[in-house]
């Protein structure tokens, strides 16, 4: 059984009651009958915002160094699996809407999409998301709703805490990065007392990152797991002036 435990707020349509008799087709089956709604209006699930940038770090501990003298709380260091899912048109990417189930020390279930108004200086996002308890019952019951596995990438992060905003230091299979993520005076204050150069931000996802390594490098993989990257030797400080917010915006 997949029990969730909702974090946030979620669609009209998403609080039918399912018992732990009920079967994946008879869940597929309830949600086949509103397929058509859920689909029309899928853009327009708001969530809380969540607002975030990044930055490239070519060396972790200056950084690290740098959050700890702030007085940041430490909050660990986790392994992350994160697999996303797309619907069988593939549509979800098009429209901007982000389907992921990740596992580290909990697992979650999240529900992103894009705002209606654009912003150059900040990722901006609204954000569903559930706790839930079983991570293989979860990625079945998925796929039982039509959702086809579509990505895995994974990364260590760990978590700092700071008047209210999150630091997140993220090591990728290609490369380390920190995310900052809160309330946009906050974000480019820490920004600053980081040394980190507001022109260097960067709004991709990691998958919108690898994208474009992908593209540049020629590399004949799909899922962004340390494995496949074990023998890829590349160096992402050519890459980085692809990845900057202006540079992406022009």
């Amino acid at each position: 059984m997949c029990v969730l435990s909702p974090s946030g707020p979620r669609p009209k349509e998403a609080l039918a009651y399912v018992s732990k008799n009920t079967t994946l087709l008879q869940i597929a089956k309830i949600v086949n009958q509103t397929e058509s709604r859920i689909s029309n209006h899928a853009r327009s699930i708001h969530g809380p915002l969540e607002i975030e940038v990044k930055f490239h770090l070519p060396e972790i501990k200056p950084v690290r160094n740098r959050v700890f003298g702030m007085g940041a709380t430490y909050y660990g260091r986790v392994f992350e699996t994160n697999v996303t899912f797309e619907d069988a048109a593939n549509s979800l990417k098009n429209q901007g809407i982000l389907l992921r189930l990740r596992k580290d020390d909990r697992i979650r279930l999240t529900f992103k999409s894009r705002p209606s108004t654009p912003d150059t200086q900040f990722k901006v996002h609204h954000e569903l998301e559930v706790e839930v308890s079983d991570f293989d019952a979860c990625h079945a019951i998925l796929q039982g709703l039509g959702f086809h596995p579509k990505q895995v990438y994974e990364k260590w992060r760990e978590t700092f805490i700071f008047d209210e905003t999150k630091l997140l230091i993220d090591t990728m299979p290609y490369g380390v990065f920190l995310e900052i993520e809160g309330q946009k005076p906050y974000i480019l204050t820490i920004a600053d007392r980081l040394g980190l150069k507001w022109e260097e931000r960067i709004l991709l996802n990691y998958l919108e990152i690898f994208e474009i390594i992908q593209s540049e490098y020629g590399l004949p993989f799909n899922d962004i797991t340390f494995e496949n990257f074990k023998t890829t030797h590349l160096d992402i400080k050519k890459y980085l002036p692809l990845l900057y917010a202006d540079k992406v915006l022009m």
